[in-house]
């Protein structure tokens, strides 16, 4: 199972994560906010969704300083016996590291959380840490409308540290 980073105690930290990229539409305008904020993020990319064309917005992620890991488009991903798996992510990062430019982080968040005991045991062949859980930009919001920029804002005034999640904890 996943087990979040032990921080000092006193010091509050959110991780921010974003999923489904890279997203031609939104991944830019969130890029150009945290470049705003000066806050890095990790990015959890969708290895079909990496391609040509969403290259330059891939290359920017890394150059911006943002870490970037593997999610999975579907929940397809956790019925694969490890072998598969293991095969599966090494395809999956050396694509992301032929458009990006640079490896990805070895994170990986399941679609939907969705996960198997099979899927933990290629994980952890093939060196991957697995990350669960989320909270999504319209959870609990109330129907107000949310930006990124007015989040991230929010956050750093209620103390919190704003950082990417580290590769081991």
């Amino acid at each position: 199972m996943w087990e979040g980073p032990r921080e000092r105690a006193g010091r509050k930290v959110v991780y921010l994560t974003f999923d489904d990229g890279p997203n031609p539409t939104a991944t830019p305008a969130l890029l150009d906010a945290l470049r705003e904020k000066r806050v890095a993020a990790t990015f959890f990319v969708i290895p079909g969704y990496v391609h040509e064309g969403t290259a330059p917005i891939l290359r920017r992620t890394f150059e911006d300083g943002h870490a970037v890991a593997l999610h999975s488009g579907d929940r397809w991903l956790m019925l694969k016996s490890p072998a598969d798996l293991v095969q599966e992510m090494d395809e999956a990062a050396a694509r992301v590291e032929r458009f990006g430019g640079h490896r990805p982080r070895r994170l990986f968040h399941p679609h939907g959380g969705w996960r198997s005991l099979s899927m933990i045991r290629g994980l952890r062949q093939s060196g991957y840490r697995l990350v669960g859980g989320s909270w999504m930009m319209w959870d609990g919001n109330g129907g107000r409308k949310r930006t990124p920029a007015s989040i991230l804002d929010g956050l750093r005034g209620r103390g919190y540290d704003l950082t990417p999640l580290p590769e081991r904890a």
